[in-house]
């Protein structure tokens, strides 16, 4: 039984080793730390922050675990505000931001790093420079129709601040949300979103217009899933799997030395771009701590260096 407001890490495969960067999945409303991002719920080390510490193994990997009930009926909650800085609490406390770090978040959890995000440059705080990404899965940037009908009707007993926080067009997420759209370009950081496309038990919880974080260039991208299951990939070829984990080795490979070669492009014939393309990808694994991808890069940067003195298969 997890504590109910933590950092939990994710075993590392090379524990021993310097960390690179550091992933953080935040939940949403009445989430859970583990089951939130679980296709199979009885088998949660068969999920994706297990899936990232196996396939990026110099990349920490943490879960933030927190409260955000719907009703004082099923337990407590934080006002966003309050929940946001309390992330930050956490992450400073636990040695995170210091180096480059990933938020992967679902509906509020979106919600609340954009909030926390706020109040680093608010506040001048030294981690925002080392914030490079934010995944946004299903999360409401401008509200949720379904927490009105919560809070009207009165479901599941009386509503939290937060329910009362995730109505549609409610003052302070639009402030957050207008915030995030004018600065999130100048801060440099990556934005992915995505959006569900069935319901939820009849419900669609948050739509494609809620799900659309307003940031220019950034296209929310449709997923069939549901509130729930737009968290919880099957596997390592789900597309949110797949293009978060590009994202992240995309922005630490920009932190190293790209494969320069001495060809020009228009030079080079086609098994030298072969072997480049592959490098390439070899590289950004290694990016990532992928330690199996090292004797194959080796490999190809011998035989890219023997393609310059003439061609040798």
């Amino acid at each position: 039984m997890h504590p109910r407001e933590t950092l939990i890490s994710i075993p590392r495969v090379h524990a021993s080793e310097p960390a690179v960067a550091d992933i953080v999945f935040v939940h949403g409303l009445a989430g859970d730390p583990f089951t939130t991002w679980a296709a199979d719920q009885r088998n949660i080390p068969e999920s994706w922050p297990y899936w990232l510490a196996g396939d990026a193994p110099l990349v920490r990997i943490w879960t933030y675990a927190y409260e955000a009930s719907r009703s004082a009926w099923e337990g407590r909650t934080m006002a966003l505000r309050d929940r946001a800085t309390n992330l930050f609490g956490w992450l400073e406390s636990s040695g995170i931001g210091d180096k480059p770090l990933f938020f992967i978040t679902h509906s509020l959890g979106g919600l609340v790093v954009k909030k926390m995000l706020q109040y680093a440059e608010t506040y001048a705080l030294p981690m925002l420079s080392n914030i490079k990404a934010v995944v946004f899965l299903s999360t409401p940037h401008i509200g949720a129709g379904v927490a009105d009908l919560f809070a009207r009707t009165g479901f599941l007993g009386r509503p939290t601040v937060t329910i009362d926080e995730l109505r549609a067009h409610d003052p302070d997420l639009y402030e957050v949300n207008n915030w995030y759209r004018q600065r999130v370009l100048a801060l440099g950081l990556a934005t992915k979103a995505y959006y569900e496309t069935q319901p939820t038990n009849g419900l669609l919880v948050v739509d494609r217009v809620s799900a659309d974080p307003g940031v220019h260039g950034i296209l929310p991208i449709a997923v069939l899933a549901d509130h729930l299951s737009i968290a919880r990939p099957i596997s390592k070829e789900d597309l949110v799997y797949k293009a978060t984990y590009q994202l992240i080795q995309r922005s630490l490979l920009a932190t190293k030395e790209p494969i320069r070669t001495s060809h020009s492009t228009s030079a080079m014939d086609i098994r030298d771009v072969a072997l480049l393309a592959l490098a390439e990808r070899t590289k950004a694994d290694l990016a990532v701590g992928k330690t199996d991808s090292i004797l194959d890069y080796v490999e190809l940067a011998e035989r890219i260096e023997r393609g310059r003195q003439g061609w040798t298969p």
